[in-house]
């Protein structure tokens, strides 16, 4: 199990200028693989899950259905899909609850390959957000600027 990291403030004198309606994470080398957690000032956590394939994602840092910390969770990649299991369900469903890094889809490890359960439907999911990686440097999608 990999720890998850605090993704410190980057000082801006160093940093780029983020593209219109993003913010501007970290440099990509300074993230490590696996979960860490972004903290954009006034705003709610978010997870960052840098791949071992390298691709970067984002969710909201909170697990929608128990608001558990998923910075918390295990990373686990099934067939180049990354999930983070969240850290309240982990003795609830055998297996844990797993939430997809690229849909936001929750699942049970039983049913990846299927239809979720009656007991994992509802209107679980997490919210995504878009990432980019420019010049060396990863970029989150502002959260006030997406749609409900």
């Amino acid at each position: 199990m990999l720890q998850s990291t605090l993704l410190p403030p980057v000082d801006m004198a160093i940093g780029p200028s983020p593209p219109n309606g993003f913010l501007l994470v970290a440099s990509y080398d300074s993230i490590k693989e696996g979960i860490s957690l972004f903290q954009p000032e006034g705003s709610s956590p978010t997870v960052i899950v840098k791949q071992k394939d390298g691709r970067i994602r984002a969710l909201d840092g909170l697990c929608a259905h128990k608001q558990g910390e998923l910075s918390l969770g295990d990373l686990v990649e099934i067939e180049d899909v990354s999930f983070i299991i969240c850290p309240r369900h982990r003795k609830k469903f055998p297996g844990g609850l797993h939430i997809s890094c690229e849909s936001g889809l929750y699942s049970l490890p039983s049913c990846l390959q299927q239809q979720p359960s009656e007991e994992v439907k509802g209107d679980w999911k997490q919210r995504v957000y878009p990432t980019l990686i420019q010049d060396g440097w990863v970029f989150v999608k502002d959260k006030t600027q997406m749609d409900e």
